[in-house]
């Protein structure tokens, strides 16, 4: 694909499944960009696991490309939270470990956090933790959930009515807008957040599978709203357009 040499490439993704598992192989990838694409940026979707290895991020860091930024979910603020979330023991402190080895080599950090059933209800203990623990992260994405695959299979367990947090939401993304960390909101919805949340709404949904429902049609806002997933199996029953104001 890399060999293709597209016009106007903006930027370069990585992701999987999970991206660093094959260290080596990474690695060379990442020479390869460089030496073909030194100036674009880079996004590594990954879990961070694998970061907790100070050689491997050291490794990255010898491949000369200084546009690498890892993009990392953390599910909560607790080990415990965190690692029964993702099924794995331990994965909490090898995910914080992995931050701080970036960090230790100047690599930026984004980290994302997907809201569900399971964390919604402590968003600001989130914005809280990320602030004392990582502030120096370049960016924080709060994230809503695509319900397809295993989250559609287990969405009784995962799926939470979008605006039932849209509080819980717009205290944390202020949390850390006040104290200058970049933050922002991913695929929700304008009509599912505060009017004050929705200055840090991005349209993050690709193309291919954004969605607007029939009502959006008379929304003024439309133009400027992430639009919801095609591919998720459930839809909130609070999506209405926004009327203009004069």
């Amino acid at each position: 694909i890399l060999d293709l040499k597209p016009e106007n490439l903006s930027q370069i993704g990585i992701t999987g499944g999970e991206p660093t598992i094959y260290k080596k192989d990474l690695v060379e990838l990442l020479k390869y960009i460089h030496a073909n694409y030194a100036d674009i940026p880079i996004f590594i979707l990954t879990n961070g696991r694998n970061f907790s290895d100070i050689k491997f991020v050291k490794n990255i860091l010898s491949t000369g490309h200084r546009k690498i930024l890892s993009c990392i979910p953390i599910y909560a603020a607790t080990s415990n939270q965190h690692d029964e979330i993702v099924g794995v023991k331990n994965a909490f402190a090898q995910t914080s470990q992995g931050i701080y080895n970036l960090y230790r080599v100047s690599l930026p950090v984004e980290i994302r956090i997907v809201i569900f059933r399971k964390n919604y209800q402590w968003l600001s203990e989130f914005a809280n933790f990320i602030w004392r623990n990582f502030p120096f992260v370049v960016h924080v994405a709060f994230m809503g959930m695509e319900y397809t695959g295993n989250a559609d299979l287990n969405k009784k367990e995962f799926w939470i009515e979008p605006y039932q947090f849209r509080n819980e939401l717009d205290e944390a993304t202020w949390f850390l807008h006040q104290r200058n960390i970049s933050v922002s909101i991913y695929n929700i919805p304008l009509c599912l957040l505060n009017e004050r949340s929705r200055i840090f709404s991005r349209d993050s949904i690709s193309a291919w599978k954004k969605k607007f429902f029939d009502n959006c049609k008379e929304c003024s806002q439309q133009e400027f709203c992430s639009g919801d997933f095609a591919t998720s199996t459930v839809r909130s029953d609070f999506i209405n357009p926004i009327r203009r104001s004069f």
